[in-house]
């Protein structure tokens, strides 16, 4: 009966081990667990600023390229009418030209030529 009850007391004990150590395990669970979630959290926090900050830089980007295709249109009109007016101003000068040519040789035409007393013919000049 002595054996019987040594035995008893050594189960209990054994017992008391066991759940001693099955509550540290737990306690030691919940600790990484805890450090798992804060972890997360501070993963989660750096992925969100990170992400902010690039979708600030991609505004950014964007704004700029928004701003850069304004000037180039702007650009884009300014040479079109700087060759708008260059071409006008060509053909008028061309025009004029022409328009002096033309009045030099009815001048040249009405000059009377010395030869026979009678006007040049403008096929002569």
């Amino acid at each position: 009966m002595e054996k019987a009850l040594e035995a008893f007391k050594a189960v209990v004990r054994v017992e008391a081990i066991v759940e001693q150590v099955q509550k540290s395990v737990q306690a030691f669970e919940q600790r990484i667990e805890l450090k798992c979630e804060s972890h997360e959290r501070r993963t989660d926090d750096r992925f969100a600023h990170a992400e902010r900050r690039l979708n600030d830089k991609l505004e950014a980007h964007e704004q700029r390229l928004r701003e850069l295709e304004r000037r180039m249109a702007e650009a884009e009109g300014k040479i079109s009418s700087a060759l708008a007016t260059a071409y006008r101003i060509a053909v008028e000068d061309e025009i004029s030209r022409k328009n002096e040519k033309d009045a030099k040789l009815a001048v040249l035409s009405a000059i009377p030529t010395g030869n026979s007393g009678t006007k040049k013919d403008s096929t002569d000049a």
